[in-house]
């Protein structure tokens, strides 16, 4: 399993990110996770660090992965969320075999997962 952030997936984070650079950590709740969180505040704080505070945070774009994979041999299998517009992620999907799509294609959209 490889875990990697999608560069448009990323952009309203990246957005946020910027903002609380900007405004000394201001307006916080901007963040839904911190807006809706029943934690208290050092929970709250462990969030914030984790999703804004990284030193070094790499994206990429799934036709970049895809081109790696393909370059190397690795197969692809499945994504989450799935990388193709309109299609949805079901039980049955969730571990079955997927066949590798063309890398650049305007089909690939972000989304949440489960939506």
């Amino acid at each position: 399993m490889v875990g990697l952030y999608n560069r448009y997936g990323r952009l309203l984070l990246n957005a946020r990110k910027r903002i609380f650079r900007l405004t000394n950590r201001r307006f916080l709740w901007l963040d839904f996770v911190i807006r809706r969180m029943t934690f208290g505040d050092e929970k709250k704080r462990i969030w914030f660090m984790d999703q804004y505070c990284h030193p070094h945070e790499k994206t990429f774009s799934v036709g970049d992965v895809l081109r790696w994979f393909k370059d190397n041999g690795v197969e692809y299998v499945n994504s989450l969320p799935k990388i193709n517009l309109g299609e949805r992620l079901t039980p049955p999907s969730a571990c079955s075999n997927s066949t590798l799509r063309g890398a650049g294609s305007i089909t690939r959209w972000p989304r949440p997962a489960g939506s």
